[in-house]
């Protein structure tokens, strides 16, 4: 295939305007400069159990177009999903107050009997926090399915700017994927950094 953008026939990615390797999968931008890429939507969309985000940001600006919100659009089961972001204590607390009506208007009202959404963060301004920050980000999928994703989630719900997503395949790499993000979380529950939104 070189020399040639590759694009897949697998059912899983039809439509996702995403080109697919065998793990990784980048969306070019200049092929798709109004519409976004779609793979991580779907991803969303096919939890049965739940997704666990691990993100440094999750942006609410509509006079930027930034409305990451919309990703609970996609849920289409009853998951437990868990979000852990880096934020300022007092910047969390202001957001979170925005978004949680929002949040919970993005979800079909009959998958919210059984969903539990919980955001935590990492305290960029704590001195014990400040060493927790993090960069890279993850998208799990009922605990199984794991992505290093190229881009914040925003850029995976808009046509902002090319980026990637990695599926880990090796059973040691998601393991410690997923003992770090646990964790991390354990860390940001301790300092009582949890919140739950109001379905």
């Amino acid at each position: 295939m070189k020399g040639k953008l590759r694009i897949s026939k697998k059912s899983e990615y039809v439509d996702d305007n995403m080109l697919h390797g065998n793990d990784y999968a980048f969306f070019h931008r200049p092929l798709h400069l109004s519409v976004p890429p779609r793979w991580y939507q779907n991803l969303i969309g096919s939890a049965t159990r739940s997704v666990d985000i691990w993100d440094p940001y999750f942006n609410y600006n509509l006079e930027s177009n930034h409305d990451d919100c919309r990703v609970f659009k996609f849920l289409s089961k009853s998951v437990k999903l868990r979000y852990l972001m880096v934020a300022g204590d007092k910047k969390f607390e202001e957001d979170f107050v925005r978004w949680e009506p929002v949040i919970a208007g993005n979800i079909i009202p009959s998958l919210k009997s059984g969903m539990e959404i919980r955001f935590s963060y990492i305290s960029e301004g704590d001195d014990l926090g400040k060493f927790w920050t993090f960069h890279d980000r993850f998208l799990m999928i009922d605990c199984n399915r794991i992505f290093l994703i190229g881009g914040s989630l925003g850029y995976h719900l808009s046509s902002i700017a090319s980026t990637g997503m990695y599926e880990l395949k090796d059973g040691d790499d998601k393991a410690l994927v997923k003992e770090m993000f646990e964790i991390y979380w354990t860390f940001s529950k301790n300092q009582n950094h949890v919140k739950k939104v109001a379905l």
